[in-house]
């Protein structure tokens, strides 16, 4: 057994060490690197480590654990950079995109605003359109308005004459009646003489004037031709003219007589009326100069006088047997 030697009792045994590098081992002792020959750089290494006293458990273990720190801070910094780095690049296009939409922005908010001043204008010209035709419709309505209120009034005034008309037309008929019949009987009168003596005959009517010397008042006139069963002249359907021509400017001398018309009032205002309450409708235009005026016939046209001036008169009645009129 102690002869035989083998690999693994050479490898354990140790070599003494030399005292100084300038010794070199005996070429005569017989070792495990005699043996051996000459080492690699790998066996040289292992027995570094070999001969390198070991660390304990504990300090390798803490060494691994700082190691993977290391490491682990340094991932999580290189982790922290490239998002740093990802983040910078999205910032960069965000704010590259951000400028160009804003570009267009604003571009679009000037085309807005051009396109919104344009629609002010014309909504302004509109507008004062608008206005003008509200202006132009106002007034066309109240001229239609008017012109509704004037139609209306105008309708009124014709339904007025209309019915005046009317009135007028009967009132002409009733006369036109009333003088056939009282031409008839002038003309036979006439012809038999029937007016009382001292009468005078004009067309169908006779009269009475009274001389010079005979001058009462208006009221005292009507009364007496009331007494001679007549009445005041009542100038219808002649003139004045004519009958002043006719009947007393070539028998009488130039005079003012009173006749039958006097002025009274007729709902608002004063007018000019027959005795027989016919309204005056010849074409002289009578003065009022004074309240309750009477009629006057003087040298051929109508005239007034206070009612106690003294004057001659002149009645008149139905050239004919029948009643006298009324006074």
């Amino acid at each position: 057994m102690s002869q035989g030697v083998t690999y693994a009792d050479l490898r354990f045994v140790k070599v003494p060490r030399r005292e100084s590098q300038e010794e070199e081992p005996n070429d005569g002792e017989l070792t495990y690197e005699n043996i051996r020959g000459p080492r690699t750089r790998g066996q040289e290494e292992e027995k570094k480590e070999e001969e390198t006293p070991k660390e304990p458990e504990d300090a390798r273990e803490s060494d691994r654990r700082t190691w993977f720190t290391i490491l682990a801070l340094l991932a999580t910094c290189l982790f922290l950079l490239a998002t740093a780095i990802g983040l910078g690049v999205q910032y960069g296009q965000l704010s590259q995109q951000l400028q160009r939409e804003s570009q267009n922005h604003a571009e679009q908010s000037n085309l807005l605003a051009q396109r919104l001043g344009t629609l002010e204008e014309s909504l302004s010209g509109s507008q004062e359109l608008l206005r003008k035709a509200e202006r132009d419709l106002l007034l066309t309505q109240k001229a239609l308005e008017e012109s509704w209120r004037d139609g209306n009034r105008t309708q009124r005034q014709l339904g007025d004459q209309v019915r005046q008309a009317d009135l007028n037309l009967t009132h002409l008929k009733w006369e036109k009646e009333q003088v056939e019949r009282a031409l008839g009987q002038a003309t036979s009168c006439q012809q038999m003489g029937c007016c009382p003596h001292g009468w005078k005959i004009f067309r169908w009517k006779c009269l009475w004037v009274s001389p010079s010397s005979e001058r009462k008042s208006w009221r005292n006139s009507k009364e007496a031709c009331r007494a001679r069963l007549s009445q005041l002249l009542i100038l219808k359907p002649w003139s004045a003219r004519e009958l002043w021509d006719g009947v007393i400017a070539r028998d009488e001398e130039p005079n003012e007589y009173w006749i039958g018309l006097r002025e009274t009032w007729f709902g608002t205002k004063w007018v000019f009326t027959w005795v027989d309450g016919t309204p005056y409708e010849a074409s002289e235009r009578l003065s009022q100069r004074w309240d309750y005026q009477f009629g006057t016939l003087k040298s051929g046209i109508v005239s007034v006088d206070i009612e106690e001036t003294p004057h001659p008169y002149i009645c008149e009645k139905a050239a004919s047997p029948e009643p006298p009129f009324p006074g």
